[in-house]
């Protein structure tokens, strides 16, 4: 058998990869050079395919890096009694639908574990199975250079390591688990603080081969910094199997027994019981029966020893007894041994049985071996909740090692929407370099959701051309997509072909515009391979960059500062669309490597190429990352949003400046939009209705989907959902799947056409109705000049406006009318009505309407089935008791006491705003201008700490009051109480609109 072995040197990496064919099992080790590594077999149908599949890793691995190493002595264990993974399996259809994320799916059947690694050992896991054969333990002598990759990246903190990886394997040596227990020691005060560098300096002193007693063993076994995965490897390299049994039979019944068994017995079933005699194993057994026993009565108490030993022994009655006492999501929220609660879990007794209880408990399966368990037991069937448990931790270090250790082991399709959903989270590494490793499973699985809608979709689409565009994919990415049948192979075809005919040619030198910047030396980081990007073309489409003077542009991308750079004239010597997708290739490409900070240049970019497709999808990552701990980087997407300075990038940047639970960054979105405002001479509320994007529809408000012999049109629907209407008139809620008729291209096109704008106008319609009603409380009013230019006319604003009862009006007169459909303007009569010149238009609050005139456009709305976005006729017109009107305060809220949350969410979405911090870091009042009144309103109430509302009381309103002028004047006055109006002074639809807030805050008042 020969042996082909790889080496990679790469800053701090050293590694090998080690691959050959014996018949028809491929085998490979790979690992630390310098270590033993660890070894898998794949069976194939014959030699041939197992040949096939071993000179497809080498071009994959040598396409890395890997460099051939012809001196290397490393052996493979090929025939050391490895059980080899059987072959695997056929692939689905490509269009079988994987789990849905977050579902939980009917009980698993028999797990397809054909396309998953796993050892012998983790095969056992389960308590159902047979136990795996012993481990073959290494002789090797200690490896300086081992330990010092084992503690890289080990942090020191408050006396205690943490690890980046694990630092050795379950077959360690015994001289090398000599040392990692001297090395990783806890228990003396002289060495409690020792940061891993001191350690191994100490340690190294004293010599490699000290010889440890079995006191000894125990007593550093007892207290050690290794993780707790490899502790029973430790010690069952230096002391027999029988006496680890003896220690953890002494512990039972006690709570003070020695302070590694937990640990110990964790690892039990698959580490130690194999090395056991079928006599020690009933032993064993028998002596956690006569300890448990007694502690069934009350299962609330039973010792963790007991029952995690019980579980590994496959006692099923015993642990079902205590299992079914937890209450729901307890391991979610317990600290404690993980691997533990795993294995006590698994003496439940069917495979049905643990995953039921495992999602009902919250397992947390966040470390190598629980992602080893889940897929053993489960194999493909539930990935989504792997993932929702390897990702989540909130350092990204340690999600990056979880899910190294889950992503290595699992090659097939129904990993691919789960890397798919791993570049965003904190571990996007893992997740790229599986996708990049496996472009025929990605293509298969990702496939599918080409069928879907909303941000999967797209993100589906957008990583299969990648792997259709890029060279180290591309190949086997067609192939697999030659494979596929049904509508799935046809999407994937249509972009494979789009990516071929991208460009009809390259450019043969620099275009001018590039040639007129400087040259800048440098190098790209390792993360971005310019060939993967998207090709950049010239404006009209025709021909694309060369790829060295893609370079050149990344390059001066890379020196760019403050948003300028030496290649400004790139958007607009740029065809849009590809400089859009271009952009946010390259962002998600650094996003991927886990974003550092040192190339946030690929952010900025965005904002220099990108336009409203990369806007729209900046911006819910912008709102979500001050809650992930990245406020500086969210600052950052507001400068890109600003710096894209489209209609619909305003717009997005004006919707974070309207709502938001980061009032730091809300506040700097309010910010930028009114420097954008006072930059262009307007107002903000100006500034807002000129940046309503059209959102591709025409001069009508109407756009048209085309399947070649049906045509259908765009409507907005009851809800102010986004529907279509057919030729006959229906009214469908999306678009039909194309039928034996259609035009199959145009049909898809169509489609995906559709989901964009219904996405769009979604969004873009919750942010123009709360301007809509924001106007009408706070009497906001247009010219008639900006009446019939930015609001009448826009495509989008008019299927809302047309809506609403709006009035013009001169300082002694108001005349009422309508927005129709066909863009006329009519009374409540329906007659047409004409605008005077000197007239402003606002909407109409129903306290400015008599009985009867509301009556009458009441029944002209109804009759032609016309339902507001917002309550406005039909609106409470409630005003202040008599009382309260010769008042400065209303007090009589002061009593009904709200949860903080709730009082601060009714504030924020009826249109308040938080006002000033004081002492102490607390805010305690909100704010509301009222302009055209010429008014701002404050509430008060007792504080709330900023960054921990939950610690807060609840909160009730002790007064409010107005002042005259802006917020900045209700601040200055806010302790005056002289200052403040009598409320007989402010306007009628100040005050109610003002009540109408108080009393949706008391209906909330607690018991």
């Amino acid at each position: 058998m020969r042996t082909r072995t790889y080496v990679f040197e790469q800053g701090t990496s050293h590694k090998f990869w080690a691959v050959a064919v014996d018949g028809p099992v491929l085998v490979t080790r790979w690992g630390r050079v310098g270590t033993d590594g660890q070894e898998k077999q794949r069976a194939f149908a014959d030699g041939a395919a197992a040949t096939a599949a071993a000179d497809k890793l080498v071009g994959e691995k040598t396409r890395k890096g890997y460099v051939a190493d012809a001196s290397s002595t490393i052996a493979l264990r090929a025939d050391a009694g490895a059980v080899p993974a059987p072959p695997r399996a056929a692939r689905p259809a490509a269009d079988a639908q994987p789990t849905s994320p977050g579902a939980v799916p009917p009980a698993p059947g028999p797990a397809d574990r054909s396309a998953i690694e796993l050892t012998p050992q983790e095969l056992a896991l389960p308590s159902w199975l047979p136990l795996p054969p012993p481990l073959q333990r290494s002789d090797a002598p200690v490896d300086v250079a081992a330990v010092r990759r084992g503690l890289r990246g080990t942090r020191h903190h408050w006396g205690w390591w943490h690890w980046a990886d694990s630092p050795f394997g379950d077959d360690v040596s015994p001289a090398t688990a000599a040392f990692w227990l001297r090395l990783a020691y806890h228990g003396g005060p002289e060495v409690r603080n020792r940061r891993p560098a001191e350690a191994l300096r100490a340690e190294l002193e004293r010599g490699l081969d000290v010889e440890l007693s079995r006191d000894d063993i125990l007593r550093l076994s007892g207290d050690s910094q290794l993780p707790e995965a490899n502790r029973l490897p430790a010690a069952l390299a230096l002391l027999p199997a029988t006496d680890i049994v003896e220690v953890l039979i002494g512990g039972l019944g006690r709570q003070d027994g020695h302070s590694a068994q937990w640990d110990w017995a964790a690892r039990a079933r698959t580490l130690l019981l194999p090395l056991l005699s079928e006599a020690d194993r009933a032993s064993l057994r028998e002596a956690v029966e006569r300890s448990l026993r007694p502690q069934l009565s009350n299962p609330d108490d039973v010792y963790g020893l007991e029952l995690t030993l019980a579980g590994a022994l496959g006692m099923h009655e015993e642990v079902e007894l205590v299992v079914a006492t937890w209450p729901d999501n307890w391991l979610g929220e317990l600290y404690g041994s993980r691997i533990g609660h795993m294995c006590e879990l698994l003496g439940l007794a069917t495979a049905e049985r643990f995953v039921e209880e495992a999602v009902r408990l919250g397992l947390d399966m966040s470390h190598e071996v629980g992602a080893a368990t889940w897929l053993a037991v489960t194999g493909t069937d539930r990935l989504d909740w792997l993932q929702r448990t390897l990702l989540r931790s909130p350092n990204r270090g340690e999600a990056s090692v979880n899910a190294r250790a889950f992503f290595r082991r699992v090659h097939h399709p129904a990993m691919a929407p789960v890397a798919l959903a791993g570049l965003g989270s904190r571990a996007p590494d893992a997740a790229r370099a599986w996708l990049d490793d496996h472009p025929a499973e990605a293509v298969a699985g990702l496939a599918p959701l080409l069928s879907r809608s909303g941000a999967s979709a797209d993100a589906a689409r957008d990583e299969l051309r990648r792997l259709l565009r890029t060279s180290a994919t591309s190949d086997a990415s067609r192939r697999a997509a030659a494979q596929l049948q049904g509508p799935a192979a046809e999407r994937v075809a249509a972009l494979a072909a789009a990516a071929e005919s991208i460009g009809g040619s390259t450019l043969e030198q620099t275009p001018a515009w590039l040639e007129a910047t400087e040259p800048i030396s440098g190098r790209l980081p390792g993360w971005l391979d310019p060939a993967a990007l998207p090709p950049l073309l010239q404006r009209d489409g025709e021909a694309m960059l060369r790829e060295q003077d893609v370079v050149r542009l990344l390059l001066a991308l890379k020196q760019s500062v403050d948003d300028v750079h030496p290649a400004a004239a790139a958007r607009a010597e740029l065809s849009p669309a590809s400089a859009d997708e271009f952009a946010w290739a390259l962002f998600s490409a650094w996003s991927a490597a886990g974003a550092p900070a040192r190339d946030a240049w690929a952010l900025l970019a965005v904002g220099q190429l990108g336009g409203d497709r990369s806007a729209q999808r900046l911006t819910p990552l912008v709102r979500a990352w001050p809650g992930e701990g990245r406020h500086s980087r969210a600052r950052t997407g507001l400068r890109v949003l600003r710096t894209i300075g489209s209609e619909t990038a305003l717009m997005l940047l004006n919707g974070i400046a309207q709502r938001l639970r980061f009032k730091g960054l809300q506040n700097e979105a309010r910010t930028a939009m009114e420097q954008i405002a006072r930059e262009r001479g307007l107002s903000r509320a100006q500034l807002e209705d000129r940046i309503v994007p059209d959102a591709g529809l025409d001069a009508d408000g109407s756009r048209s989907f085309d399947y070649g012999p049906r045509q259908f049109s765009f409507v907005l629907g009851p809800q102010l959902k986004p529907m279509v209407r057919d030729s006959a008139g229906k009214l469908r809620a999306t678009l039909p799947p194309p039928g034996v008729r259609d035009d199959p291209a145009l049909a898809d096109a169509a489609r995906e056409q559709w989901r964009e704008l219904r996405r769009f106008v979604a969004d873009t319609t919750k942010l123009q109705v709360m301007r809509l009603e924001d106007a009408m409380v706070t009497q906001r009013s247009w010219s008639v000049e900006e009446f019939t230019t930015y609001v009448a006319p826009q495509p989008l604003l008019r299927h809302l406006v047309r809506l609403l009862v709006l009035a013009a009006s001169t300082p002694g007169a108001r005349r009422t009318f309508r927005l129709t459909d066909e863009g006329d303007l009519a009374d409540a009569d329906d007659a047409p009505f004409a605008l005077a010149a000197d007239e402003r238009v606002t909407i109409v609050h129903p306290l400015q309407l008599d009985r009867s005139q509301r009556a009458a456009w009441s029944e002209t709305l109804a009759a032609d089935e016309i339902v507001p976005p917002f309550p406005q006729l039909g609106r409470s017109v409630a005003d202040l008791r008599d009382d309260e009107l010769a008042q400065q305060d209303i007090t009589r809220f002061a009593t009904d006491h709200v949860p903080p949350r709730t009082l601060v969410g009714l504030l924020d979405r009826r249109g308040w705003h938080r006002e000033g911090i004081a002492d102490g870091g607390l805010f305690s009042n909100h704010v509301k201008e009222f302009p055209a009144a010429g008014v701002t309103v404050t509430v008060e109430y007792d504080g709330i700490p900023v960054g921990s509302m939950e610690d807060a009381d609840p909160q009730a309103v002790e007064r409010c009051y107005a002042v005259v002028g802006s917020s900045e004047r209700a601040w200055e006055f806010g302790s005056a109480r002289g200052q403040a109006l009598h409320w007989g002074e402010v306007d009628p639809i100040v005050r109610c609109e003002v009540l109408a807030d108080l009393l949706a805050i008391q209906a909330k008042a607690l018991a």
